[in-house]
């Protein structure tokens, strides 16, 4: 949305240049090759438009895909204070240590392979148990055979009997199982050894992603400064140059450099907002310009 606004800007202003250009040109204070080079640049400026109205077509058939349009899709509309640069309270003092403690808490991947790995350990344990065989312990009591209670029966004395079986294992002790059961176990630990460490990978690349993307726009946002301001001098050496330009003072070389430069800066800008949201967890970390939206289209002082 704002690189479209931002290329509408731009061919709109190459417009304005071109048709004073071209009342200069009938007055003979510029020739023809000043002229084509200022309808040069209008045209690229016009297929950026196209460009950009392109990818924001194809971006609104997107969000319409995602919201369940079924029909004829409709010009989505962004509020673009939204993409106000801001850094979430969990990220603003955030540490590497403090990251990777809560991906270890929270990753689902590794809370997974935490229980295949608890499960392999205790299917081993069980088959260990089962190399041992289960022992049967018996206890039997009989009597009768004597009196009236039993007139029938045999002579038989009160009789406590006990027995003790367990099978022999002599020819199978589980050795196959005990061996599928180990491999289980230290694949298990291994996939989860290596989703640990691409765990550490991904929050450190992330992290370090981020503190540099953050960098950057801060550095081209604001205003002029040591350390920062570059997309207010892109503008402002473009403004001078024009102005320059205008009372005789540069080249057109001159104007056309300055005017791409902050084309190519301004571009550079929005390229760093559009990056920045993939480089840590899903966060949406974009920024815009705080000097306001761009007054591209501020004609030029005539002579």
């Amino acid at each position: 949305m704002l690189s479209y606004k931002f290329a509408k800007d731009v061919a709109a202003t190459n417009v304005t240049s071109l048709n004073k250009f071209k009342d200069r040109y009938r007055l003979g204070a510029i020739n023809i090759g000043d002229l084509q080079r200022i309808e040069t640049q209008k045209l690229e400026s016009d297929q950026a438009l196209e460009v950009a109205s392109q990818a924001l077509r194809q971006t609104r058939i997107a969000l319409a895909f995602l919201l369940g349009v079924r029909g004829e899709v409709p010009d989505f509309d962004v509020d673009t204070r939204v993409l106000d640069f801001s850094v979430s309270p969990a990220l603003r003092d955030a540490t590497a240590f403090g990251l990777l403690h809560l991906a270890f808490d929270h990753r689902p991947d590794l809370q997974s392979l935490g229980y295949q790995l608890a499960s392999a350990e205790a299917h081993l344990a069980l088959i260990k148990r089962q190399k041992f065989p289960d022992i049967t312990l018996g206890i039997n009591y009989a009597w009768g055979g004597y009196g009236g209670l039993s007139t029938n029966g045999p002579l038989q004395t009160p009789t406590l009997t006990f027995s003790l079986s367990a099978p022999i294992p002599a020819f199978y002790q589980l050795q196959g199982d005990q061996l599928q059961a180990e491999a289980q176990y230290e694949g298990s630990a291994l996939q989860h050894a290596k989703t640990t460490a691409q765990i550490v990978n991904d929050v450190s690349t992330g992290l370090a992603g981020f503190v540099a993307a953050r960098r950057l726009v801060e550095r081209m946002e604001g205003p002029r400064r040591d350390n920062g301001g570059l997309l207010e001098s892109a503008k402002g050496a473009f403004e001078a140059t024009a102005a320059q330009y205008e009372k005789g003072a540069a080249s057109l070389t001159d104007y056309l450099d300055a005017l791409r430069t902050y084309i190519a800066t301004r571009i550079e800008y929005f390229g760093e907002r559009q990056g920045e949201p993939k480089r840590i967890i899903p966060r949406r970390f974009v920024a815009m310009t705080r000097a306001g939206p761009l007054n591209f289209t501020q004609p030029l002082p005539r002579h």
